[in-house]
């Protein structure tokens, strides 16, 4: 993990809360910055994601969009959380026209935070 991660620099990418991120961390950037490796780490669920779409496996991509959306909120990148929750919320509303209308720029923004977050730490 970089140490010379800070706050500020966090805060500069433009789509996290850090303030938010932090308050679920216990107010600890080490703590932080283990979740944000967690979360780089799972890169591989845009794949999981994108073949549950073509496949329109509704069950297992409920499940992994929720898991996006938690763990983004859960270090303040609120935007993606919001748009991840939507999918989750149409799928649970079988709004699945609002899923395939959504789903590449949603997953366009996860692979892009990915990678400015895999930068970073």
């Amino acid at each position: 993990m970089a140490n010379y991660i800070t706050e500020d620099i966090l805060r500069q990418t433009g789509f996290i809360d850090i303030d938010y991120g932090l308050e679920c961390c216990a107010g600890m950037l080490d703590l932080y910055m283990h979740a944000a490796e967690d979360y780089v780490g799972c890169d591989n669920k845009i794949e999981k994601l994108k073949e549950e779409f073509e496949k329109e496996d509704w069950a297992n991509y409920i499940v992994d969009i929720h898991a996006v959306k938690s763990s983004s909120l859960l270090l303040g990148m609120m935007g993606l959380g919001e748009q991840a929750k939507q999918l989750e919320l149409s799928i649970k509303e079988e709004n699945y026209q609002y899923v395939k209308d959504n789903h590449a720029e949603v997953l366009k923004e996860y692979e892009r935070i990915i990678g400015v977050m895999a930068k970073l730490i």
